[in-house]
């Protein structure tokens, strides 16, 4: 048996199917240097060339340096029909498209700083969609309801890759436009096509017993208020696509107010337009606030 001596490649050292050729002239190493030819040979990230791991790296910062959130935007809810999605911010690489196609991997991460803002009590909107708990109003007999508090505003991952002009945002993959109806009169969709999506609370709601002085019978009240600042993280990954595409951009959008639903087999989310109706008049409906933020993508080799 015989074997082939060489030094070892030590840290740094570049690593190319010439540089082995011309190191190991015993034999040929024919096209790229990828995971069938490699294997466990313990090749680390310092033996490759630059381009060989990270393609292409972008980033977007939305309404930079407002820590303090005092410039915010707002979003106001969809008061009917389908839902209309507002851009927050966007990544435009419509000057250096990327060409994103097999053995790569696309990582986008966004983020956004926001909270959900309400002025009327949800408890007494008529009907409450999602859904309410009747509870008692001690000590009467007689009973308050409570609302759920499931109603969420969307934040979306969205991508151009037929327009160099940014007039053609669709989802990304796995993820839907929300303009189809998920039940009759009502636009949503079903848990299953959420990829790119977040959510965030519009509100919340709870209930205590108020027991002022010394009195020994109180009341139940309902109660609401908003959600406060949060960050929300949008994520999302495309893996190894089958086909090359080209990639012009990227953008956040919100929409919003949804609350849970089912139709009998599937569950999702439905927009809820009488949320906004404070009895007949549809005034200061829940809005969505937002400040800080960031969109990010990495394109990668698969390998």
């Amino acid at each position: 048996m015989s074997r082939i001596e060489r030094e070892r490649i030590t840290p740094g050292t570049s690593l190319t199917a010439a540089d082995l050729n011309a190191r190991y002239n015993d034999y040929v190493q024919v096209g790229v240097i990828n995971e069938e030819n490699t294997r466990d040979g313990a090749v680390d990230v310092p033996h490759l060339p630059a381009d060989a791991t990270v393609l292409n790296t972008a980033h977007e910062a939305i309404n930079a340096n407002d820590i303090y959130h005092t410039a915010f935007s707002t979003v106001g809810m969809t008061l009917a029909g389908a839902p209309t999605p507002t851009e927050v911010g966007r990544l435009n690489l419509s000057a250096s498209p990327w060409s994103v196609g097999p053995n790569s991997i696309l990582r986008i991460y966004g983020s956004l700083q926001c909270k959900g803002f309400i002025e009327n009590d949800p408890n007494n909107v008529t009907p409450i969609h999602d859904g309410m708990f009747t509870i008692q109003n001690y000590p009467a007999a007689t009973a308050v309801n409570l609302s759920l508090g499931a109603h969420v505003w969307i934040v979306q991952l969205q991508w151009d890759i037929t327009s160099a002009g940014l007039t053609n945002w669709v989802p990304v993959p796995g993820g839907s436009d929300f303009q189809s109806q998920f039940k009759p009169n009502l636009y949503g969709t079903d848990v299953a096509t959420l990829q790119g999506c977040a959510m965030t609370q519009a509100y919340w709601s709870g209930a205590e017993d108020w027991r002022p002085g010394a009195r020994a019978a109180g009341t139940t009240n309902t109660t609401f208020r908003g959600t406060g600042w949060k960050n929300v993280p949008v994520t999302f990954s495309h893996f190894n696509p089958a086909s090359t595409y080209t990639l012009y951009g990227l953008r956040l959008v919100v929409h919003g107010v949804y609350h849970p639903a089912h139709t009998g087999s599937t569950n999702g989310l439905v927009l809820d337009y009488n949320f906004g109706a404070w009895g007949n008049a549809r005034t200061n409906p829940p809005a969505f606030n937002y400040s800080n933020g960031s969109l990010s993508a990495i394109q990668m080799r698969r390998y």
